[in-house]
């Protein structure tokens, strides 16, 4: 019978790993080799990938690591990196131009009755619209992924610890972008540690929701210090993540982190997949930092 490990308790030889692009802003997805060559590969008749692929109308579904993976290429396999294989998952755009004038201000960028840019074209004076496939696609990889590749049935060859799991969900209602996981006991105690120190801000996650943010919304203008958020709150590494939305973010599941030990992190409204991948790229910020800093 297989021995079963739990990450909030062991330590598990890594099998993936997220990392964060600044420059061109992508979450990079690196998985291990023993891990590629162990995994069965999703068919393309799965029930749950035929389901997402019809709903939301994406052209295609490739279920092995052995190229690009998921939904219309959302994860770009990019090559090999020591022992892991990286895919690139970049930020798409959201917000369009049609290249029309905007019909809210017919193309003047100005709000003549409260005498300010207009809200809808940000004061271009441009149409936009809102192409939410290519995140959706994003979403749905991850979910895939995250559900039928989420453990390893033989531990990697790795030197490096697994820092943490997600899991997503994929819906077009509320909650429908909702994201969960598991952190491990090493990095549950150096965020803790962080605490101590007096440097319970996470400045990487914040700064990786903004560019995802900026990016997918084509902002201009500057953030308020309270549209995003990322701080270790209290001990045993009780991390607090929030990205604009109706109280939307990331937290310890009801049963809260133990001194000395990982703990289980839930979402509360997270009901699109741009928070969900806000939210992606402020883990993989978060596992970047930890990587630099950990000595483990």
């Amino acid at each position: 019978m297989k021995e079963i490990k739990l990450l909030t308790r062991e330590n598990i030889p890594c099998w993936y790993e997220l990392s964060w692009r600044k420059t061109k802003p992508a979450v990079i997805l690196r998985v291990h080799k023993d891990f590629i060559k162990n995994a069965e590969s999703i068919p393309d008749e799965n029930p749950w990938a035929t389901d997402l692929k019809e709903k939301f109308k994406f052209t295609n579904f490739v279920g092995s690591l052995n190229g690009n993976f998921g939904f219309d290429n959302a994860f770009v396999r990019r090559g090999e990196r020591k022992e892991f294989v990286e895919f690139v998952v970049e930020i798409p755009r959201i917000k369009q131009k049609t290249g029309k004038p905007c019909p809210e201000c017919n193309g003047s960028g100005r709000d003549d009755l409260f005498e300010r840019k207009c809200d809808w074209c940000r004061g271009t004076g441009i149409e936009h619209i809102n192409d939410w496939k290519p995140v959706y696609a994003i979403s749905a990889s991850f979910t895939v992924f995250s559900t039928f590749l989420f453990c390893p049935e033989k531990e990697t060859s790795s030197s490096l610890i697994q820092l943490m799991t997600m899991q997503t969900i994929t819906r077009g209602d509320m909650h429908g972008g909702s994201i969960g996981g598991k952190f491990s006991v090493p990095l549950c105690n150096w965020m803790d540690s962080l605490r101590e120190k007096g440097e319970s801000d996470i400045i990487e996650m914040v700064e990786a929701m903004q560019i995802a943010h900026r990016r997918m919304w084509r902002r201009l203008e500057p953030y308020r210090k309270w549209d995003f958020r990322a701080s270790v709150a209290y001990e045993g590494g009780w991390l607090n993540t929030s990205c604009p939305g109706d109280a939307c973010g990331l937290h310890p599941t009801h049963m809260g982190p133990q001194k000395g030990q990982g703990y289980e992190f839930d979402c509360h409204n997270v009901d699109t997949p741009a928070q969900q991948l806000e939210l992606i790229a402020s883990l993989a910020a978060l596992h970047d930092k930890a990587r630099r800093e950990m000595k483990i």
